[in-house]
């Protein structure tokens, strides 16, 4: 997978704003994918980084990507929408029901 840094801006609000470009070979990756790598590029923590959009090119293996990185986890949670926070975050481990001891 390469990823290419297309822009960055300082915005109005409390965060930075990024466009990138992906290169991928297989299946579009998924936006925890996606974030795993962002996060290591931009060296920044998770809680702090939103995948707000992906755009696939039709017919093409190359994707834009948009990416908000705040300073705060507060400030988050005050501008982004719940549903995008949610999506960000990791998936859960669920227990299975045999998994218990007694």
């Amino acid at each position: 997978m390469e990823i290419k840094k297309i822009s960055e801006e300082q915005s109005v609000l409390p965060r930075k704003d990024y466009v990138f470009t992906v290169s991928y070979q297989q299946k579009t990756p998924s936006r925890q994918e996606l974030k795993n790598i962002l996060v290591n590029e931009l060296k920044s923590k998770p809680e702090l980084v939103i995948v707000k959009n992906i755009d696939n090119h039709y017919g093409s293996k190359t994707s834009k990507v948009i990416v908000h990185v705040y300073e705060k986890e507060k400030d988050l949670q005050v501008i982004e929408e719940e549903y995008l926070v949610k999506k960000n975050q990791p998936p859960k481990k669920e227990e299975k029901e045999g998994d218990t001891a007694e």
